[in-house]
């Protein structure tokens, strides 16, 4: 089975750090022990960042 990479979006991220929905975290959980690399890009980074 070959690994992914799997960008995360502005959204999914703020999905993800309020916790909901609570099965994206479930699904993050399974493809992170699946080893495949998640990733977000620069952009999202600062958006993240200002959004503080």
């Amino acid at each position: 089975m070959s690994k992914s990479v799997y960008m995360l979006d502005t959204n999914i991220c703020s999905f993800l750090i309020r916790s909901k929905p609570e099965y994206l975290l479930d699904k993050l959980q399974e493809t992170a022990e699946l080893q495949h690399q998640i990733v977000i890009s620069s952009i999202t980074y600062a958006e993240l960042r200002r959004n503080q």
